[in-house]
């Protein structure tokens, strides 16, 4: 075999220095702007080599720039193509990272754990991770991680495939490590096996989920599990279900400060739409407004003790029983209600205020202080002896009462109001 020329030699040679140096040259340049790019630290994007350690290295030199500069923030790009992965990516301090648009930059997981995190150590720094796609092939358990930090972003991301959930905010396992400040908006987190969107820590809170679309989920579009969360805002989201779906489209315990507003859900996974389970600290300050809501299952809004709630202005579109109030053994769990309807399609339009032991509707103090507004309204009724004494103000229909003050058995049923220590029926 002849060896090369030595001018081809040379001519190689002069190319692969000219490589390095503008290589070289880019990264001063970043180090300059505060803005790299994954390429310049050896990223292909090509679908087929592994990008792990391209990506990484420019998110810690983006780190190192913010520490550097004292007051800024590192940016990261990815360029549009398949970057594959598959060891966890570890988002730093004060770095963003953005692509050429959700299908544009496509980020593949080949790994099977948690596929990128955003940690901050509990320091308010900012972090936000806008513009791609994160798919986790149905190996990789989640997909986006958000962990003891504060002030994060995710924007305009699609995040599908994984096991567990799409997007995980969690913490350090105690009420004293969460993730506070967490703003998910304009992002498609959809076809996730487990959850679409999980948060399992105490005091995970000031949590906006906006103009999102999630749904298809294994499990539960939106999913609180820890202890407190104080001020979430779930507002302009499409939630949909999917049939054999393990939950509903919100699910949350020990919600305080919350408001799910405007938002459409349509499902068919035959559970509630809206569940808040009864735990300490039980739910409160609840507004669920200007919600449009199609499905098939249980309830549209099911809550198992709560207090100080608000739900006005909702379009019910299915069959009773659709306001499905749940309430737990504990007197005084579900109280101080305003409810206020707004306009009703399908088969009818039911408050349901039972016992979640027996089933029973309640004859005793565990709802009080409820006013409710409606074109349409069914009680379950309940006999004169089981009327009870509740507070004043509560109302109910008694299906063997007479017309009369005080009420009395042995009538065909009245409407009876519980005035001045005394029940009043007509």
């Amino acid at each position: 075999m002849k060896s090369p020329p030595n001018s081809l030699l040379a001519l190689v040679l002069v190319l692969t220095s000219a490589a390095c140096a503008l290589a070289q040259e880019h990264q001063q340049a970043s180090e300059r702007s505060g803005s790299f790019n994954v390429r310049d630290y050896g990223a292909k994007c090509d679908d087929r080599a592994n990008d792990a350690a391209a990506i990484q290295a420019a998110i810690d030199a983006a780190h190192g720039y913010a520490i550097r500069s004292g007051h800024g923030r590192g940016a990261v790009y990815i360029p549009a193509g398949f970057c594959g992965f598959g060891t966890t990516i570890r988002q730093r301090e004060n770095v963003s990272v953005y692509g050429a648009g959700k299908n544009a930059t496509y980020l593949k997981y080949t790994g099977r754990g948690v596929a990128w995190v955003i940690s901050a150590a509990d320091t308010d720094s900012w972090n936000s991770l806008r513009d791609v796609a994160l798919d986790g092939l149905g190996s990789g358990t989640h997909g986006v991680r958000i962990s003891r930090a504060r002030l994060v972003e995710l924007a305009s991301v699609y995040v599908t495939r994984f096991a567990t959930a799409g997007v995980h905010i969690t913490g350090g396992g105690t009420a004293a490590t969460p993730s506070i400040a967490v703003w998910i908006h304009h992002s498609a987190i959809w076809n996730n096996l487990g959850d679409g969107i999980l948060s399992d820590n105490d005091n995970n809170n000031d949590i906006r989920i906006e103009n999102n679309r999630v749904g298809a989920s294994g499990g539960t579009n939106i999913r609180h599990t820890g202890g407190q969360a104080l001020s979430w805002t779930i507002r302009s989201n499409t939630l949909e279900g999917q049939v054999g779906a393990q939950g509903p489209a919100i699910r949350a315990r020990s919600a305080l400060g919350w408001i799910i507003d405007g938002n459409y859900f349509e499902s068919q996974t035959g559970r509630p739409l809206i569940y808040f389970t009864n735990e300490s600290p039980v739910s409160g300050g609840l507004l669920i407004t200007g919600n449009y809501m199609s499905g098939s299952g249980t309830a549209a809004i099911e809550i198992q003790g709560a207090s100080g709630v608000t739900i006005a202005a909702n379009h019910v579109n299915a069959g009773p029983p659709y306001m499905n109030f749940v309430l737990a053994t504990t007197a005084g769990a579900l109280s101080r209600y305003l409810i206020q309807a707004g306009s009703v399609s399908g088969s009818g339009y039911t408050y349901l205020f039972r016992d979640g032991t027996t089933g029973t509707a309640y004859t005793d103090t565990l709802v009080s202080d409820v006013v409710a507004t409606i074109g349409r309204q069914t009680f379950m009724g309940v006999t004169f002896t089981n009327l009870g004494t509740p507070s004043n103000g509560t109302i109910v229909y008694c299906s063997d009462c007479t017309i009369a003050y005080p009420c009395a058995g042995g009538g065909t049923g009245a409407l009876a109001k519980r005035l001045n220590g005394a029940w009043v029926c007509n």
